[in-house]
C-alpha cells in the first residue's frame, strides 16, 4: 500500500486498514503521509528552528513543559534519563508548539501525544503535532460541532461571540431567580 499511496489515499480500503491498526514497523511512514508532513515541512523551512529559539526566549509555558516532560512515559527507554536525548527532544517539540500556536500554547496531556509522535517520527514530530492540532481533518484543536469546524484563527472570534451570548443567558436567568415575584 505504501508503494502505491496516491492510488489508495482516497479509498475506503485505506481508511479501514488504518482503523484496524497500523503495524509499528510502518506506522511512522503512514503517519507521515496521512498528516502531509513532508509538504508542510517543505513550505516552512527553518520554521521549527525559529519556533524553538522563540520559545526559549518568550514562551510562558516553559516551566510547565519542563515539569510535564519529566512525567511523560517514564517507563519508556526514550524518556528514562532526565534531560536525556528523548526528554530534550520532547521539550523542544512542545516548547516550539507553544509559540507556534499561541491560541492553544501548551496544555496538559499534549506531552503524551507529542511523545508518541516523537517515538515514530523523531525528525518530524513538531510538524506532525502541528498537523494533528491545526488541520481540520483531525479536529484535535477542538474543531467540531462546538466550534462549527472552524480553524484555529477563526475559532477564537466565534467562541468569543458564543461566550458573550452565553453569558447574557446566564445573567438574565440569574436575575430572574433573584428578582422577587
Amino acid at each position: 500500500m505504501l508503494k502505491r499511496w496516491d492510488h489508495y489515499l482516497p479509498s475506503e480500503k485505506l481508511r479501514c486498514r488504518v482503523y484496524k491498526g497500523v503495524l509499528p514497523q510502518v506506522r511512522g511512514q503512514v503517519w507521515l503521509r496521512l498528516l502531509n508532513v513532508d509538504q508542510v515541512k517543505a513550505r516552512n523551512a527553518r520554521k521549527y528552528q525559529e519556533m524553538k529559539e522563540a520559545a526559549l526566549a518568550s514562551s510562558r509555558d516553559i516551566m510547565q513543559i519542563d515539569l510535564d516532560v519529566n512525567r511523560t512515559f517514564r517507563s519508556h527507554t526514550m524518556f528514562w534519563d532526565r534531560y536525556g536525548v528523548g526528554q530534550r527532544a520532547l521539550f523542544h517539540v512542545l516548547a516550539a508548539y507553544s509559540v507556534y500556536d499561541t491560541e492553544v500554547g501548551y496544555c496538559q496531556g499534549m506531552s503524551e501525544i507529542a511523545a508518541i509522535v516523537l517515538m515514530f517520527l523523531p525528525e518530524n514530530a513538531f510538524w506532525a503535532l502541528a498537523q494533528l492540532m491545526t488541520d481540520d481533518r483531525h479536529a484535535m484543536h477542538g474543531g467540531g460541532p462546538d466550534r462549527g469546524g472552524l480553524g484555529p484563527s477563526q475559532a477564537s472570534s466565534s467562541q468569543a461571540s458564543r461566550s458573550s451570548s452565553g453569558s447574557r443567558l446566564i445573567t438574565s436567568a440569574s436575575s430572574k431567580e433573584l428578582s422577587p415575584t
